[in-house]
């Protein structure tokens, strides 16, 4: 996790709680979710090794295998929860429990600016447009495949990237996915 302190991301490996396990969870056509607990913040026993710090909001997850496959990549939507789970002897003994968004969180967070409306265009041609008109350059859209044409598609200004996102990949009958960066539709 990086807590944009300027220190740079910081493993939290070692403090994740066994019992509370992470998980991802994926719903076709929407932005992922990633969320577990950590033992975090003053050290329940003095003398102990220092621990990291309670993470922090819009503080950037990269969660990973063993072998390196990154398998979530996204954003603290909100503040860590401290829960409550005994005494030390050094006092109270807190966890943090955390939820995290996917990238796409953060075109969510960017207002959709007016666009022409598509008419025969392929899906793919049409989600690189969309995306380009919000943030150009914060998302990869190598990955977009997706050929098949849309008879009519004008975004919703008042909804966010990913609802657009959604309508059109369910357009095309495909689904679309951003992870460490790549926007991918297929």
């Amino acid at each position: 996790i990086d807590n944009l302190d300027g220190l740079g991301s910081i493993d939290y490996t070692a403090v994740l709680c066994a019992d509370v396990p992470v998980t991802v969870e994926r719903v076709l056509n929407t932005p992922s979710r990633c969320s577990g607990a950590l033992i975090v913040g003053s050290p329940a026993n003095p003398g102990a090794g220092a621990l990291p710090p309670v993470p922090v909001r819009r503080g950037r997850v990269v969660v990973s295998s063993d072998s390196g496959t990154v398998l979530f990549t996204g954003y603290l939507a909100t503040e860590p929860a401290p829960v409550y789970v005994g005494v030390g002897i050094g006092g109270p003994v807190y966890r943090a429990v955390f939820s995290a968004i996917s990238d796409e969180w953060l075109l969510d967070k960017q207002t959709v600016t007016l666009t022409s409306t598509g008419f025969q265009q392929a899906g793919g041609t049409l989600l690189e447009t969309l995306t380009n008109r919000i943030e150009a350059g914060f998302l990869t859209t190598s990955g977009v495949t997706s050929v098949r044409p849309v008879g009519v598609f004008e975004p919703e200004t008042a909804q966010a990237w990913s609802t657009n996102a959604a309508a059109l990949a369910r357009s095309t009958y495909a689904a679309y996915r951003v992870l460490n960066g790549e926007l991918v539709m297929q």
